[in-house]
């Protein structure tokens, strides 16, 4: 039983390793990070949550129109 689980373990490092080298770099490939000024957001979110409503209202709403903050909303 253990050894299937080396052999399982294995299996996925080798998986997750292949699939990061073979996964294209942004640099020297012409790509310009910079390129999108503004960022589409989707929240998903219980409506009864009172942990939710919190989230939202304190800490999301905070940050999102924070004066100080990056402009991505504007």
């Amino acid at each position: 039983m253990a050894s299937l689980k080396l052999l399982f373990s294995l299996l996925v490092l080798t998986s997750v390793l292949s699939i990061q080298a073979s996964y294209p770099c942004f640099e020297g490939n012409g790509v310009n990070v910079l390129e999108s000024k503004k960022v589409n957001l989707s929240l998903y979110y219980e409506t009864l949550c009172p942990s939710c409503a919190s989230f939202i209202v304190n800490e999301l709403a905070a940050k999102l129109f924070d004066p100080e903050g990056d402009p991505i909303t504007s």
